[in-house]
């Protein structure tokens, strides 16, 4: 499955927005290089990079993850359909977390808890 990260979201923006990668880099006050990084999903947006680009693309954070959500719908009927035991693959994704993001999406699911 062709897995969509918050980089290929800001990507995706960016050029809806007919901006360059060198004017995205310019208005997050970062270099193009890492807007590519970025946007390639080989290093993590920081919170105030997030923030800046919510504010560039006229997005507010919860916006932003619902566009995020969309396509990750689209594509996750797909995969489950390709793969069956979710649970599993969960339990793959999570071990791969660092202590922080599994903190972060422990504090993220507990409104779901029954």
């Amino acid at each position: 499955m062709n897995q969509i990260t918050v980089g290929q979201l800001i990507r995706h923006l960016r050029t809806k927005k007919n901006l360059s990668m060198v004017e995205l880099a310019f208005q997050l006050e970062i270099s193009q290089p890492s807007v590519s990084r970025i946007e390639n999903g080989t290093i993590e947006i920081t919170l105030s990079q997030f923030e800046k680009v919510c504010c560039i693309f006229d997005l507010t954070p919860a916006q932003f993850f619902n566009l995020l959500n969309q396509q990750v719908d689209t594509q996750l009927d797909d995969y489950i359909g390709e793969k069956k035991d979710l649970t599993t693959e969960l339990h793959v994704l999570i071990d791969q977390l660092s202590s922080e993001q599994k903190k972060g999406l422990y504090v993220f699911l507990q409104p779901y808890k029954k």
